[in-house]
């Protein structure tokens, strides 16, 4: 081998090796980066306390009684099936499926998930037969 080449292949190394320092740089600059924004707190914004959600769950039921009814048959049907407690959130994930099957409107009908508990309550309190289906929280 030349000089000449030795040269340039000691060269070649050189910058290959400034090349990947320059990229480690840039990588762990972006992963500490990333770091601190995974290691920054959320902000946490509380839930609505229980009469405002109960307020809102009411009034979605005056406008959406239909949802109700689903729910009572959908717990009468596994009732009669033996169940003797079901999740209620598994309930309205049921129902959203049938209403995204059985409506083609362009109103967008959603349930919120903060209204189940709402009509755990109500579906127990109104029909003794399922008194004890969902279990529920003691409320404050």
């Amino acid at each position: 081998m030349t000089a000449l080449s030795q040269s340039s292949s000691a060269r070649d190394r050189a910058v290959r090796s400034a090349r990947r320092l320059r990229l480690m740089g840039r990588l762990s600059t972006m992963l500490l980066k990333r770091r601190l924004t995974l290691s920054r707190k959320p902000e946490i914004t509380l839930a609505m306390n229980s009469q405002e959600s109960d307020a809102k769950a009411a009034e979605f039921h005056e406008q959406n009684p239909h949802v109700y009814e689903q729910l009572l048959s959908l717990c009468m049907e596994l009732r009669k099936k033996g169940y003797s407690q079901y999740s209620i959130r598994g309930l309205f994930e049921v129902l959203r499926f049938k209403f995204s099957v059985q409506t083609s409107s362009e109103d967008e009908f959603k349930l919120n998930n903060n209204m189940t508990p709402w009509y755990a309550r109500k579906i127990m309190e109104e029909n003794r037969s399922l008194d004890g289906f969902f279990v529920t929280r003691i409320r404050r």
